[in-house]
């Protein structure tokens, strides 16, 4: 949708100026008469834009968490008769693992939080520091995203905690991207460097090749281009998220953060412009469902449309 990227500045402004309707703002943009269908295209323009602007009229107070985590290698002290599918004993672990640095932002907010190992700490293998400033992050999150967060990041940060003696921290929702993305698409790889290919939002920092064994060694310059490609994994990340965000299902509910005099409010970004589609059904009841025109997902109400007890009559499949 690159095409469209001419008009960042008129979308903005616009919505700056009080149009919160991303197809009226396509439609003054394009002229009434143009194609219906190019029109649409830019309305889905704008709201992407919007999105990833952090300009949208939300009222998200939830703290959502992006982060990502390098580690180290484990290294081994062994002798063995071929490379070939190796079950290493873990007696012959010299040094196991350990965090080398993390990378965090808030979204919507353009700093971004980090820490690394020094070489000393390498050495040791110590990353309390390191693991704690993680903690303080983790603790202030409503909600924590990361790409394969569920069997990675978030088990390497419960399990540095566990080593250094920290206390969980306090409870946070989850959103793994890679979890999502594999749920919902078929694309060709669910790698966060092509998915960010893939949707037009960025790439990875590109590292040379022996990057790991540099840092490990005590290279400081080396440590700087890990944190910085860790950095970028974490800009990259947010992306990624904001336009996978329709399709994440179930979202973490916004709604829950959020004191408002409005009817309602989309559950996956808190946005209050809501257009009614029709009738979700459930095996014994519908439900008025509604599209949200800030971020795209889709939502329903809580209420019934039809009242406790007048669809007795109603029978449900039996389950497996």
């Amino acid at each position: 949708m690159s095409k469209w990227k001419k008009y960042d500045n008129l979308i903005i402004e616009n919505y700056k100026h009080g149009d919160k309707n991303y197809y009226s703002i396509a439609k003054k943009i394009l002229g009434v008469d143009k194609n219906t269908s190019e029109v649409d295209l830019l309305r889905t323009y704008a709201r992407r834009l919007i999105n990833r602007k952090g300009l949208a009229d939300l009222k998200n107070t939830a703290k959502i968490l992006l982060f990502d985590i390098e580690t180290s290698h484990i290294e081994f002290k062994t002798r063995v008769f071929s490379i070939w599918q190796q079950n290493l004993n873990p007696d012959h672990i010299t040094k196991d693992w350990h965090i080398l640095c993390w990378s965090a932002k808030w979204l919507f907010e353009d700093k971004i939080y980090n820490a690394s190992c020094t070489p000393s700490e390498i050495e040791k293998g110590d990353d309390k520091r390191v693991t704690q400033a993680l903690w303080n992050m983790l603790d202030e999150a409503d909600i924590v995203i990361a790409h394969n967060l569920n069997r990675f990041d978030r088990k390497v940060a419960q399990t540095r905690f566990l080593k250094n003696g920290i206390a969980l921290p306090s409870p946070y929702q989850t959103i793994d991207t890679l979890l999502h993305a594999r749920k919902q698409f078929k694309i060709t790889s669910n790698r966060l460097d092509y998915l960010g290919e893939f949707l037009g939002v960025g790439r990875k920092l590109e590292t040379e090749k022996g990057l790991w064994d540099k840092v490990e060694d005590g290279d400081k310059e080396a440590m700087e281009r890990m944190q910085k490609y860790c950095d970028i994994d974490c800009t990259l990340l947010e992306n990624v998220y904001l336009e996978m965000r329709p399709y994440i299902q179930p979202h973490p509910n916004i709604g829950l953060f959020i004191e408002s005099n409005f009817d309602r409010v989309c559950p996956s970004c808190g946005g209050t412009h809501l257009t009614y589609i029709g009738d979700y059904a459930t095996t014994v009841n519908t439900y008025d469902a509604y599209r949200c025109d800030d971020c795209g997902s889709q939502t329903r109400a809580r209420r019934a449309n039809t009242p406790a007890g007048a669809n007795q009559h109603i029978t449900s499949s039996l389950p497996k």
